[in-house]
């Protein structure tokens, strides 16, 4: 079996927790054959290099949308040869894809929650599509496929494959040098962010809460400081935010934010934001043995429970969350818990060897014109990944 993975740089889920996603199962799947093509620039290409991707086909595109590169695209294809499968990682890649090969299965997995907008073009590209050749959607979560559903999606269409993630990635050993090239020593209280795609998320809300949390323990002397990447939207104001909230908070600014497995060993905590909550990065943030807080919506609800593997607050209520940060790090006992629980069960439930066999299964399943089939998998989640999950 030949598998394309087909990715454009127009991408609303694209950042390097999604291609770590799209390596774990390279060179992993038995006989499996699988290639990568890339559509777009210099930007695409770093994001897929970053995480280890070296063999790739790239595809220069307008403005880095695979529309408007369909012709090239065709030619490239022909001279890769047939694929029986094209596992797209963008709605922009699997337009084309079914416009341009409708013969060929296909599969769109779904890393972060699409746009209404995004849901209704999935569910009219469906529509068009013939019986045996309709799109399969893989969500990494009960969250994303609860709204493709709600979108009018069919229901037989979409399936939850729980992601696995390479655990080897975190090196709880680069904490020292991390820190030393934030200057930061260990009375400094660090929070990282888990939010995907990341540099989609305005972080504001994510610093006016720690800086409230800092302004309220100002008197324990301690510092408090936030991560964030060189390209987050609303960076300066952010910085603003942190300047003023106390003599003791600061913004810690490294290009290495979206990359969590990087970043996370440094941390102190991480925190869950509402809006992109409960992705990729949220899993990153269980397996770095890092404390987690943050808002309980859904997604986070999901993967986390309260004061079981983290520490949860209605979102909204900037003041409540930072009151809540501030108590969990004064409790040592607390802290040790939620971190090693989170861990157990990012250890347990999204492993690398049952994601490709599984995914393995799926496209065995497309090709076999059986009805799609993924085994779900107990787990203790705040809304057990299933019923209202």
């Amino acid at each position: 079996m030949r598998v394309l993975h087909l990715v454009d740089q127009k991408n609303g889920q694209g950042c390097p927790t999604m291609f770590e996603l799209l390596g774990q199962s390279l060179g992993r799947l038995g006989d499996v054959e699988q290639e990568v093509l890339l559509l777009g620039g210099e930007g695409i290409r770093g994001m897929a290099e970053a995480v280890g991707i070296s063999d790739f086909g790239g595809l220069g595109v307008p403005s880095g949308r695979g529309f408007l590169g369909w012709s090239a695209l065709l030619k490239r294809y022909q001279l890769m040869g047939d694929f029986h499968l094209i596992h797209c990682w963008s709605v922009g890649a699997l337009s084309v894809a079914a416009i341009l090969f409708p013969k060929v299965k296909k599969v769109l997995t779904l890393t972060s929650e699409p746009s209404g907008k995004t849901i209704k073009w999935l569910r009219v590209l469906s529509g068009f599509e013939k019986v045996g050749f309709k799109t399969t959607f893989l969500t990494i979560s009960s969250t994303i496929r609860r709204e493709l559903l709600a979108g009018g999606v069919d229901e037989g269409l979409v399936h939850v494959l729980r992601p696995g993630i390479d655990m080897s990635r975190v090196n709880e050993h680069a904490r020292a040098g991390l820190r030393e090239a934030w200057e930061v020593d260990e009375n400094t209280r660090v929070i990282g962010l888990a939010a995907d795609p990341m540099l989609r998320h305005s972080p504001v809300d994510f610093t006016w809460t720690v800086g409230l949390a800092a302004h309220s323990d100002e008197e324990s002397g301690r510092e408090y400081a936030v991560v964030l990447h060189p390209e987050h939207r609303d960076l300066i104001r952010c910085e603003k935010i942190m300047n003023q909230a106390c003599p003791n908070g600061r913004l810690i600014v490294d290009e290495r934010a979206d990359q969590p497995w990087m970043v996370y060993p440094g941390c102190d905590m991480v925190y869950a934001q509402g809006a992109g909550g409960g992705g990729l990065s949220l899993i990153w943030a269980m397996a770095s043995n890092r404390v987690i807080v943050g808002e309980a919506t859904y997604g986070n609800c999901e993967a986390l429970e309260d004061r079981h593997s983290a520490i949860l607050a209605k979102g909204g209520k900037l003041s409540d969350i930072a009151h809540k940060l501030i108590e969990t790090f004064d409790d040592v006992q607390t802290l040790g818990g939620l971190k090693d629980t989170a861990r157990h069960e990012a250890y347990s439930y999204f492993s690398r060897s049952r994601y490709c066999e599984q995914l393995k299964l799926v496209y065995e399943q497309m090709m076999l014109g059986v009805g799609v089939t993924v085994a779900e998998i107990e787990v203790s989640g705040g809304l057990k990944f299933s019923g209202r999950g």
